[in-house]
């Protein structure tokens, strides 16, 4: 048996994976790692929104960890 192998159906694909390659925990990664960029494609986000959020997580980032961040370089 292949490590992994994948069938594509009329309606769905069938991918078999097999247990002795693949531990469980990097299957459920993967699997929550497909659901969020299905969702992320399905959300139909504004541009300009998303971006005004990315700025202001940037911000945010910076204002709660830049000093520890920057700590050793010199001004």
């Amino acid at each position: 048996m292949e490590a992994l192998s994948l069938q594509s159906l009329e309606n769905q694909w069938i991918i078999t994976i097999d247990k002795k390659q693949f531990p469980p925990e990097l299957i459920v990664k993967l699997l929550k790692r497909l659901r969020l960029e299905w969702l992320a494609q399905n959300a139909e986000f504004d541009e300009d929104l998303a971006s005004e959020l990315a700025e202001k997580i940037e911000t945010n980032w910076w204002n709660d960890h830049g000093e520890e961040f920057l700590k050793n370089v010199e001004k």
